[in-house]
């Protein structure tokens, strides 16, 4: 049995697990991230993700830091500001708007989208070169076994990992959650939401769209392109099974047709450019996100509804703070994924997640429904924010900001 030494072992290859990755190397840990799927470090994905997502200042600052922002900057739509519409369900007109914008808090952007796949190539790119980095793709993790100085992990390929601290960046079907005895709520929405792009007749003139209707929001992020520049932008549309199904039967002209409509004519006629992706839409909370020198990351700890763009950003969060506290905290590597650290690490993160997704359920839950006295309250909502600047901005910072845990 091959033996492999590392201060961390990160599960999972995704765009999180290697800005973990990143993050920790920059650092001086050495990293080894093992991936269930195949390809390579230097290898294209084999799976093309085709979303995008959409980057908040703070996570701006924090891939500056880390010294990859500006080959991502070449591709990324800056978001000026983001408009909150209601759409009526009897006339199909957008009767409210509140629109959230970067310059009144004094920014030039409230962030930028990025493509999935872009960003996840240009970390390969970067992680390739770093000589304290290993990538082992086709490999699944079979058991975990902590000890009083570290923790084993064996493979499906009979390698033995020896290592600090196992960081579970797998994904909401987490195995290192699963082999770490970390038990999950779920909420199941009775949502799925459609991914895909369009084309749209008017210019996006750099903003983001959230349009409420019924079922949940219909989501437009611009798209930076090389043609047709800010006639294009990226849409999580969220709704019932039944609707999504009914949509997904449609013809490309006649799904085109429905979208325009639904958007409200916002952007003008649109016409669907890619093929349509559907996912499940959950929230889903690890019961505690550390173990026996195990700690979780991202969907691995936290899911929420794609809405107000929390998913990566809070993951990316986690990161942050994880390096924050390995600063803090470890003076030297030997203490690295001990008791009190991995204490500080759930005190640090857990309540500021769980407010965020409570936060994101229950916009979602608002979305939802097209009762009279909920819609009511969503645009006398949408009114008092449009007409009162203080108040906008603090919802903006909250959105976006959050802040420094007493635990640091």
């Amino acid at each position: 049995m091959k033996t492999i030494t590392c201060n961390i072992l990160l599960c999972g290859g995704g765009i999180s697990g290697l800005l973990a990755a990143k993050g920790l190397l920059s650092l001086g840990l050495s990293v080894v991230c093992i991936e269930k799927r195949n390809g390579g470090i230097n290898e294209k994905s084999s799976l093309e993700d085709g979303r995008s997502t959409a980057l908040l200042d703070p996570s701006i600052s924090f891939l500056k830091s880390l010294g990859i922002w500006e080959n991502l900057l070449k591709k990324a739509q800056p978001l000026e500001s983001l408009v909150i519409s209601n759409l009526c369900p009897e006339t199909g007109i957008i009767d409210e708007t509140c629109e959230f914008s970067a310059s009144d808090l004094n920014l030039k952007a409230l962030g930028f989208n990025v493509s999935n796949d872009f960003l996840s190539s240009e970390l390969r790119k970067d992680l390739s070169e770093n000589i304290n980095f290993i990538y082992l793709d086709n490999v699944a993790l079979k058991e975990l076994l902590p000890r009083t100085d570290d923790i084993i992990a064996i493979t499906n390929k009979r390698q033995k990992i020896v290592s600090k601290l196992v960081i579970g960046a797998d994904g909401r079907n987490s195995t290192i959650r699963s082999l770490a005895n970390i038990d999950k709520c779920t909420f199941d929405y009775s949502q799925q939401a459609l991914v895909f792009s369009i084309k749209h007749e008017l210019l996006h003139r750099a903003k983001s769209f959230e349009i409420y209707e019924k079922g949940g929001p219909c989501t437009l992020v611009p798209n930076k392109t090389e043609k047709g520049k800010g006639h294009f932008s990226s849409v999580v549309l969220m709704d019932r099974p039944i609707e999504i199904n009914r949509a997904l039967n449609l013809n490309k002209n006649s799904f085109s047709s429905f979208i325009s409509k639904r958007t409200g004519m916002i952007l003008g006629e649109c016409l669907v450019k890619t093929e349509l992706k559907k996912f499940p839409v959950i929230s889903q909370l690890a019961k505690k996100f550390v173990g026996d020198r195990i700690l979780l990351l991202a969907e691995s700890a936290h899911v929420m509804p794609p809405i107000g763009a929390q998913g990566l950003n809070s993951s990316v969060r986690d990161i942050n703070i994880l390096m924050e506290l390995i600063n803090l905290k470890v003076t030297n590597k030997e203490r690295l994924g001990n008791s009190n650290f991995l204490t500080s690490f759930e005190k640090a993160r857990s309540l500021q997640i769980r407010s965020r997704m409570l936060g994101v359920h229950m916009l979602n839950k608002v979305s939802m429904y097209n009762y009279r006295p909920i819609l009511a309250a969503r645009k006398l909502g949408l009114r008092a924010l449009d007409k009162n600047l203080k108040l906008r901005n603090f919802v903006m910072k909250l959105g976006m900001y959050e802040k420094t845990s007493s635990h640091l």
